[in-house]
């Protein structure tokens, strides 16, 4: 668990990904945090160090800029090709939007395939 004065003002995203190594993946799964500006450990306090390992992976830390949304124009105007911000939701919903768009790497999936990222309150029913 991260300590509530982790470093937020550098850290804009965290997932979970292949550790990378010279901008390479190893293939070993890692718990990745997406900074503005890696910085070498011996300019950090111990209040911005990261740990090295949560819930027993190691902790990679990526340094690049923020993602920045595209939201759509208001009434819902149709985007293709489907992008991130795009305003979606199933129909009994009243509104949700589409946080990007993700390449799928499950081997039964077709190579490649590109698969919608949001939440379950936004693509299915309420009630699900």
């Amino acid at each position: 668990m991260l300590a509530a004065a982790a470093p937020a003002s550098n850290v804009h995203a965290i997932g979970v990904g292949h550790k990378l190594v010279d901008a390479a993946p190893t293939g070993d799964m890692a718990v990745r945090f997406y900074v503005s500006r890696k910085m070498p450990k011996s300019m950090l306090g111990d209040v911005s160090m990261l740990p090295a390992t949560i819930a027993g992976l190691p902790v990679d830390v990526i340094q690049t800029q923020p993602a920045a949304l595209a939201a759509t124009p208001p009434y819902q105007s149709r985007v293709r090709p489907v992008q991130g911000g795009t305003s979606d939701a199933h129909f009994s919903v009243t509104a949700g939007t589409i946080a990007c768009i993700c390449r799928s790497t499950d081997p039964g999936d077709s190579p490649n395939a590109l698969l919608v990222l949001s939440n379950n309150h936004v693509l299915g029913p309420a009630d699900w």
